[in-house]
């Protein structure tokens, strides 16, 4: 029995990887025919983590089965991505900026799930 369980998890591990493998590689392609087209967010030369906020900003965020705002299906690349990261922990004003951006976004995600079911 324990060596059936330890083959599940290796297959479950295996399954995995090849997941991530195939995710990094659909992200590539997309980035490069996306970029091909010129539908990607370009700073222009502006500081790039308000350009994260101000992306931020003009995007709906779902709730997630416990209510809360589910940003697990937002994907984030590149060095951008890790300045505003680091930013986050290091900056307490960008820190504060972003949680009181996320209250926004989760007051606007209830309120439209809220009309969607009054509507609906």
């Amino acid at each position: 029995e324990e060596n059936l369980e330890s083959a599940f998890a290796k297959i479950y591990n295996i399954g995995q990887q090849i997941g991530r493998q195939i995710e990094d590689q659909s992200f590539e392609y997309l980035d490069r025919v996306l970029g091909e087209h010129g539908q990607v967010v370009d700073a222009k030369g502006r500081d790039p983590i308000e350009a994260i906020f101000e992306s931020l900003e003009t995007i709906q965020i779902p709730l997630n089965e416990n209510n809360k705002l589910d940003i697990s299906n937002m994907k984030f690349v590149g060095s951008a991505f890790i300045q505003f990261k680091e930013a986050l922990l290091t900056n307490s004003e960008h820190r504060k900026r972003f949680e009181g951006l996320m209250m926004k976004k989760e007051q606007e995600t209830r309120a439209r799930e809220a009309n969607r079911k009054l509507v609906g």
